[in-house]
């Protein structure tokens, strides 16, 4: 018997027809445009913020911080978005998500200022609150946008897309972060972060400005056929979080979220415990990202080949075991396999947990969804982190992963992630 395995040209037939299908039509004349220029702009945050991330564990260190610090710090990138996130999804609810996206990215700007000029862990936790802050904007209005503007058959693809452009984000920012810090001669022989910040910075102003004239379905005829009552924010939040399977996916979303974010800030200062240079750390990351990527460009076909369910529980699982294996790897070689076998499965959950939380929710609530879905990864990014760095500071930076793998698996044997109905399953 003869087994035929997809090539390239079967993965991207696959993806075109999925993101732009032939006689569909579609809630916006020029969709194409807005397409382009949301992946844009997922590339050039997802870029800033991952050229800053690394970088500001460094920071930490150059300024006498240990292992607790670097974790208060990760936290302090999420302060904000959990006091604003909310408000911001429900203002999206019933008005255009441009200007939030083009918003959020203006404060990623402002943010980095202080970061470039940090003398101390004050300052740099200010700069990491604002430019965290502008980030969730940024995403959550992009994501509303895609839920806003895709029929629910295409949004798994177009979800996918999105989260290729961050991942990419995710590829070139560490790389290029860390190659200008170790290539600009800094004081006492250390890592000059100062122009990497400021890279990041310009990055943020280009997707504030590709923004302008951005298009987008019109709120009253997105709205036309919901509620004409205006629901109450804790109505709103009622109402989302008891549909069928929103909360357990909420949870999975943020299991991933800050497993990445995780490796992002604890991966530098384990390396440097165990003598890995900056160069290397990049690269790492940069692995770790790419992996990603090529996995959500095989989304559609892994879909179709293992189901949803499996294919969310699966990604979970294999992550948290190889993430819980990192600690006793010491070599570059061994590292890059790990971030290689972490880095595919964890791209697989982002999309598909979008996805089902923005079909799974009434179109007024949906800037709602997305609001809570960004709040819950943002208290994890506050609490997890300092947690983790408590631990990590007593036991060792090892200890990081540890909770990593264990926090994936949770998520892994979460109940509640079936179907939403038959509907799907002609999807």
């Amino acid at each position: 018997m003869c087994v035929h395995y997809p090539n390239t040209s079967t993965v991207f037939a696959h993806y075109r027809d999925q993101l732009f299908p032939v006689n569909e039509v579609m809630v916006t004349r020029s969709w194409p445009g807005w397409l382009a220029r949301m992946a844009f702009v997922a590339l050039a945050i997802q870029f800033s913020a991952n050229v800053a991330r690394p970088l500001v564990t460094y920071r930490v260190l150059q300024l006498d911080g240990g292992s607790f610090e670097v974790g208060v710090i990760a936290a302090s990138f999420s302060l904000l978005p959990v006091a604003i996130a909310l408000p911001a999804g429900r203002w999206l609810d019933r008005r255009r998500e441009p200007p939030v996206v083009r918003f959020g990215a203006a404060l990623f700007v402002v943010g980095v200022v202080p970061m470039v000029w940090s003398v101390n862990l004050w300052s740099l936790a200010i700069g990491c609150a604002v430019t965290g802050l502008g980030q969730v904007l940024a995403m959550m209005g992009l994501q509303t946008h895609i839920a806003n503007n895709s029929p629910p058959a295409r949004q798994d693809a177009r979800y996918g897309l999105f989260t290729i452009f961050t991942s990419l984000g995710q590829i070139i920012g560490p790389i290029v972060g860390t190659a200008v810090a170790a290539g600009v001669p800094g004081g006492s022989g250390q890592l000059s972060t100062a122009p990497g910040f400021v890279i990041a910075g310009l990055l943020a102003v280009a997707a504030a400005l590709s923004t302008v004239g951005m298009r987008t379905a019109d709120p009253r005829q997105r709205l036309a056929g919901a509620a004409k009552t205006r629901v109450g924010q804790g109505a709103g939040i009622r109402r989302v979080l008891t549909r069928r399977g929103v909360s357990a996916y909420i949870y999975v979303g943020m299991a991933l979220f800050i497993a990445v974010d995780l490796i992002a800030v604890f991966l530098p200062a384990y390396a440097e415990e165990n003598g890995v240079d900056a160069r290397m750390v990049g690269l790492l990351l940069g692995v770790r990202a790419g992996c990603t990527m090529l996995s959500r460009l095989c989304l559609p076909l892994l879909v179709r080949a293992v189901g949803r369910t499996v294919l969310v529980r699966l990604s979970v699982l294999v992550a948290g075991v190889v993430l819980t294996a990192v600690p006793w790897l010491h070599t570059p070689v061994l590292l890059v396999a790990a971030m290689a076998l972490a880095g595919f499965p964890l791209g697989v959950g982002q999309p598909l947990t979008m996805s089902e939380i923005a079909q799974r929710t009434s179109a007024e609530l949906r800037g709602t969804a997305m609001g809570l879905r960004m709040v819950a990864n943002r208290v994890g990014q506050v609490a997890i982190p300092a947690l983790v760095g408590l631990v990590a500071a007593g036991v060792g930076v090892g200890a990081a992963f540890w909770m990593m793998g264990g926090l994936l698996v949770s998520a892994g044997v979460l109940p509640g992630l079936g179907r939403i109905d038959s509907r799907n399953r002609r999807r």
